[in-house]
């Protein structure tokens, strides 16, 4: 199935435009129902070039004042360190595989996401995480690890997901915790700016739906309103 984005927005944060394709490795994805491939089996989401079609492509977002680019085509999500990062998707290229435990309940996701806008954010995603949800349930659990390699700074961080919940009333997580830790590449030095986080940690604590406290890589606490859903 795929589905053909044309200025459609989700939330009124932005402008979407591309062709994401669904598929499951059993069954045909079809309008009107939720894809589920069933137990033991796998749905995977990816941007692709045009609708009817399985080459890895893009999406780009739109606001009033800039435009973005989510890529799941660029070999090894073009990060900055030129670390392997293996595909997610059966035809190649990244974006997101959704995998099904026996009892049919979601069990692991792995993604994968080049993130630009307008040359001020350059983000590599990639990552693995565990679910733990039952049949129909309304909420989640994950835990796993994200990478973002800051491709601008030049700086990898590795963020853990601890009893992160996620309840189908909200868009965003609910409880748990996000610790992010910076660290240099292996093959190339971080800018300067980089240079400042390596070493240094931050811990994102969800206290409700869309807030949060943050323990910053300075040591410092602040509490935050989360608005970025799309």
């Amino acid at each position: 199935m795929w589905l053909s984005y044309s200025d459609c927005t989700f939330t009124g944060n932005a402008e979407w435009n591309g062709v994401q394709e669904i598929s499951m490795s059993t069954g045909t994805a079809a309008c009107g129902t939720f894809p589920n491939p069933g137990a033991s089996n796998l749905l995977y989401r990816q941007y692709v070039q045009t609708a009817g079609a399985s080459v890895a492509g893009s999406v780009t977002l739109t606001t009033s004042n800039r435009s973005g680019t989510v890529d799941d085509a660029v070999a090894n999500l073009g990060n900055f360190d030129g670390q392997t990062i293996a595909a997610v998707n059966t035809n190649g290229g990244y974006g997101t595989k959704v995998t099904f435990a026996a009892n049919g309940a979601r069990s692991h996701l792995d993604l994968g996401h080049r993130l630009t806008v307008n040359g001020s954010l350059d983000h590599s995603v990639t990552g693995s995480i565990a679910i733990t949800e039952n049949p129909g349930a309304a909420t989640r659990t994950l835990n796993g690890t994200v990478t973002v390699y800051h491709n601008l700074m030049k700086v990898v961080g590795t963020s853990t997901l601890t009893g992160v919940v996620h309840d189908d009333v909200c868009c965003l997580p609910v409880e748990g915790s996000i610790t992010t830790a910076y660290t240099a590449g292996q093959n190339v030095a971080p800018t300067r700016s980089g240079q400042l986080l390596v070493g240094h940690s931050e811990v994102l604590t969800f206290t409700g739906c869309g807030t949060a406290t943050l323990q910053g890589a300075d040591g410092s606490t602040l509490d935050v309103t989360l608005n970025r859903c799309f």
